[in-house]
């Protein structure tokens, strides 16, 4: 996985799914999931992650517009983290799987 950043501290991080090295926040949901792939270097360019690194450090988090945002959220599904990595909206918690944006934002169908 390239160059990452942490949603939590920003920090940079090895891998998206792994929890950050220096805060030690971990994804608990596929909405994380969706935000950390925006924190990647996959789907965003370096220049962008460095102005996202400063918000998050400021408190402040960074903002995808809605089309790129359809695309994480896609490509979040795509990974199977929720079953990987035993997320809290994931299947073994007994959640439904979300089936539109509204739905995997808010927890409804």
């Amino acid at each position: 996985m390239p160059y990452c950043l942490c949603m939590n501290c920003g920090a940079e991080k090895d891998n998206v799914f792994a929890p950050c090295g220096n805060c030690e926040h971990s994804l608990k949901n596929m909405h994380e999931v969706a935000y950390a792939l925006g924190l990647s270097e996959r789907y965003t360019q370096r220049q962008e992650l460095d102005e996202f690194r400063a918000q998050i450090r400021r408190g402040e988090a960074p903002k995808f517009g809605a089309r790129k945002w359809q695309k994480l959220v896609t490509a979040a599904q795509g990974t199977k983290a929720d079953e990987i990595l035993e997320l809290e909206d994931g299947p073994a918690a007994g959640v439904a799987k979300p089936t539109s944006l509204l739905g995997l934002l808010f927890g409804k169908k």
